[in-house]
């Protein structure tokens, strides 16, 4: 009987981990998170500054398809919808305009907030109008086309978006 103890006792260490066994993996496993932490992080960064540039994106092309099919509660004195800038607060907005000259606001229909660290770095001066009677076609842009920049002061890679209004078109790409 005592032989089977100590026989029992030597099949419980052979499968068991040593200390150093212990040590050695957590180690290995620390600096594997220590490497992965800032690129996940970076990671983070990335996307959110790729949503909020999605987010103007989606604001002119909604202002591009409220121009298509207006709503049926609008205002007649409506005419056209378009999305301003304001760089210093650093927000779009989209809104109703009306027929005068230059077009008034008549009311705001959405608007988008930048979030810190990322700035409007270029945008146009006058608002990116869709005249409903245009069929979805902007009015009034240069021959390139309306172009809007984000800069994210956080991000040494990548630090700018591009984001381009078709003149004849209307519709927005994201650089």
């Amino acid at each position: 009987m005592v032989f089977l103890k100590a026989r029992s006792y030597n099949l419980k260490a052979r499968y068991g981990f040593t200390l150093i066994e212990l040590l050695i993996s957590i180690g290995i496993l620390g600096g594997l998170l220590a490497l992965g932490v800032p690129a996940f992080r970076n990671y983070n960064k990335q996307v959110a500054f790729d949503g909020v540039s999605q987010s103007v994106a989606t604001l002119i092309a909604d202002a591009r398809t409220l121009s298509l099919a207006p709503e049926s509660n609008k205002d007649s004195a409506v005419v056209a919808y378009g999305v301003s800038f304001d760089t210093p607060t650093g927000v779009a907005t989209l809104n109703r305009y009306s027929g005068s000259t230059p077009p008034a606001v008549l009311s705001e229909v959405k608007r988008t907030t930048l979030v810190n660290p990322v700035v409007f770095g270029e945008v146009p001066v006058q608002p990116i109008l869709f005249p409903i009677e245009d069929a979805g076609e902007p009015s009034a842009l240069p021959a390139g086309g309306a172009t809007i920049v984000l800069r994210n002061s956080t991000l040494q890679q990548q630090a700018t978006r591009t984001l381009t209004v078709n003149a004849t078109t209307g519709q927005v790409s994201v650089q």
